[in-house]
């Protein structure tokens, strides 16, 4: 049950994360200028908003995951490995 919680809690991460990648990069299409407006502030305010809340999740969740800390992990392995 544990290994089904772990990969409940990175799907919902996924998830999350690209739907405020997919607010932020995505373009309006309006016709009136108060409208494009409107809808700029609010979707790129709203993607900013959904990867806050994927950041403060994983940081979160990871201290009690085993599979997201194994990715913490690993980001930090490639990090510290030097590439020629």
């Amino acid at each position: 049950m544990n290994k089904a919680y772990s990969i409940i809690r990175v799907c919902i991460l996924l998830i999350i994360g690209c739907a405020g990648t997919f607010f932020l990069f995505g373009e309006e299409q309006d016709n009136s200028f108060f409208a494009y407006l409107f809808h700029l502030i609010l979707d790129k305010t709203l993607g900013f908003l959904l990867l806050a809340l994927t950041i403060v999740l994983f940081n979160k969740w990871r201290k009690h995951d085993w599979l997201l800390q194994f990715f913490d992990k690993l980001c930090d392995g490639a990090n510290e490995t030097p590439t020629q």
